[in-house]
């Protein structure tokens, strides 16, 4: 699933694409919503990353938001370039005749009306002081658990969840309330780390990129049996999702 690094970058790809041009017309093929009556003859104007869903202003005013689930993703394409019709989600026309291909081949990614971006803070822009309140609320939690929970903190899934923690040398498994306050800060300043590292270099990367998970510099969170640094991973089953680690990160047992 692409996590708020990879729709950092889908945002910018729009943006650069698609910004201050006119929709032409538009078309929604799953989940019912009128995007001919919602989009054309209006202006994109803004295009945003929160947590993992992007945000679209037309004319300046919140339009639409979409998630992309497991495996959708964006396209643009001409009139002579069109992806299979059983993957098709939405699509949109812009003036020059490009299209703005929304597909997922399992059919899950969702479209939805939105009015502002939602309240819950983003991985990328929380404060140390929230993210700390943040644990000390949820202290008798999973610390991983915590990280993906899209109620507490927006953007952070699987992958980066377990890169975030193997940086800051925090087991997964660990609860936060054994965790010293000293390692909390840590752990922000790993999150921030992580995250803002990869959003760079990828940024220049894979620039105009729309779809695709961006895993180049993944260091646990692989099927690879030891990290760059010849440590070796182990993976375990947390809440449901595969989680890696090593022994290198600590668990703080009391």
């Amino acid at each position: 699933m692409p996590e708020i690094v990879e729709l950092k970058i889908f945002a910018n790809s729009i943006r650069d694409r698609f910004a201050d041009r006119k929709v032409t017309d538009a078309a929604c093929y799953k989940g019912g919503l009128d995007l001919r009556v919602l989009t054309a003859g209006k202006i994109l104007t803004d295009v945003q990353a929160h947590g993992k869903e992007l945000f679209f202003w037309l004319n300046g005013v919140p339009a639409f938001s979409v998630h992309l689930m497991l495996h959708g993703g964006f396209n643009v394409l001409n009139e002579n370039l069109r992806p299979a019709a059983v993957d098709l989600i939405a699509e949109w026309r812009f003036e020059n005749g490009e299209y703005l291909i929304l597909y997922d081949p399992d059919g899950y990614a969702k479209i939805g009306l939105f009015a502002s971006l939602p309240d819950v803070p983003e991985a990328t822009a929380v404060t140390e002081d929230a993210f700390l309140q943040l644990l000390e609320k949820k202290k008798a939690s999973v610390v991983k658990n915590v990280l993906c929970d899209q109620k507490c903190l927006r953007g952070i899934g699987n992958a980066y969840a377990d890169e975030i923690l193997y940086t800051a040398r925090i087991a997964p498994s660990v609860k936060i309330k054994a965790i010293p306050p000293s390692v909390r800060q840590e752990l922000y300043r790993a999150m921030r780390s992580v995250l803002e590292n990869a959003i760079g270099t990828y940024g220049k990367k894979y620039r105009g990129a729309l779809n695709g998970e961006m895993r180049d510099l993944v260091r646990v969170h692989t099927r690879a049996r030891m990290t760059p640094d010849g440590e070796i991973i182990h993976c375990i089953d947390l809440g449901g999702k595969k989680t890696y680690y090593t022994d290198s990160q600590r668990k703080f047992d009391r």
